[in-house]
């Protein structure tokens, strides 16, 4: 049991040495020194209905830049025209038009940042509607908890079938003496 115990223990040293040297190797491999921090933009709801209101912010623009924002693709439709403040923020309200619907992108124009601001895309539901709530916070990566659940259950069962073939052998080779 004693022996179980450690070679559990050494698998799992083992997986998560790895996992965090190679994480590690990569990220040092492909980030810029000094990092660069590129202006983002965010929103209320990534599923407003048409008519609602959605909250759009932006934070790491220029202090006092001018920003349009827009709806995209075809047809453009310009939301508003916003300031950053003196920390290169902003937070403004908009309108969704009335007959838009289905997948759309918001983008913040006149960023003039060396590395571009990502869109916002959102789905626009067909319909008005008053919701009650928002939409949520989209679920984005992979559960991590489910990899390494499934991990240690492939270790364990590997090493008890490990621990069952060699009692086997040893029973085999006390039959023969």
């Amino acid at each position: 049991m004693k022996a179980l115990r450690l070679m559990i223990a050494s698998s799992l040293g083992a997986l998560f040495a790895v996992v965090g040297v190679s994480a590690g190797q990569n990220a040092a491999a492909t980030a810029p020194y000094p990092p660069q921090f590129c202006p983002t933009i965010a929103v209320s709801t990534t599923t407003p209905f048409p008519g609602e209101v959605i909250t759009v912010t932006g934070s790491g623009f220029k202090a006092d830049q001018s920003l349009t924002l827009v709806l995209q693709p075809s047809p453009v439709t310009t939301f508003a025209h916003v300031t950053a403040d003196s920390s290169g923020a902003f937070s403004t309200r908009i309108t969704l038009p009335a007959g838009v619907s289905g997948s759309h992108v918001i983008v913040a124009d006149g960023s003039g940042s060396s590395c571009p601001v990502d869109p916002i895309q959102i789905q626009v539901a067909g319909t008005s509607h008053s919701p009650s709530g928002g939409g949520g916070l989209a679920s984005t990566g992979v559960d991590i908890l489910v990899a390494v659940a499934v991990a240690l259950s492939l270790i364990c069962a590997g090493l008890v079938l490990t621990r069952g073939g060699r009692r086997r052998h040893r029973s085999a080779h006390a039959g023969r003496h």
